[in-house]
């Protein structure tokens, strides 16, 4: 059993905050419990969209993103169920959105955002953010948008003060 001193890297607060509130506004029925996930899955999509076109510079692509990202299995079961799973992957596409930010101020703002709730969405979702930073560092290499090293050093401080605080506020 755990007690209020034991703190599990599975707990994930974020996820039963929303069902509550959901629920609260909806009801309980098992439609409205799956839809509350469906909304998640949706935004998560548009979010790939959002990616995909950032990346290409194509709608067309921003729709196969998204078309893509519905066929993963781990979404497909996950809408369909209560699990917390949509709220690390929304983090982490948001993660990469303010990562291929022109704007340094919204790098940082949304890194530091990111890293605030993640530990909200369950600490399982770490190391899996950890390696979508890397893979945003070797992705706007790739596209000939390279941060300074300074840059990169910034927005690492940036995540791990925000998940420091975010876990101090869990």
């Amino acid at each position: 059993s755990q007690n209020e001193n034991t703190f599990f890297a599975g707990n994930v607060p974020m996820h039963p905050l929303y069902i509550a509130g959901w629920v609260t506004l909806f009801g309980s029925d098992i439609f409205s419990i799956r839809a509350a996930n469906l909304l998640l899955a949706l935004v998560a999509a548009w979010l790939a969209c959002l990616l995909g076109r950032r990346l290409s510079g194509s709608f067309a692509y921003g729709w196969l993103a998204a078309l893509m990202m519905w066929c993963l299995p781990g979404v497909l079961f996950s809408y369909r169920s209560a699990r917390p799973d949509m709220e690390v992957l929304i983090l982490g596409e948001l993660l990469l959105l303010a990562l291929l930010s022109k704007c340094s101020v919204k790098r940082i703002v949304g890194v530091g955002l990111v890293a605030l709730a993640m530990p909200f969405a369950g600490l399982q979702g770490a190391p899996w953010l950890a390696m979508l930073f890397l893979f945003a560092i070797v992705l706007r290499q790739l596209l000939g948008k390279s941060l300074t090293l300074c840059a990169w050093i910034k927005l690492g401080v940036t995540a791990a003060i925000g998940g420091a605080a975010g876990a101090v506020l869990l």
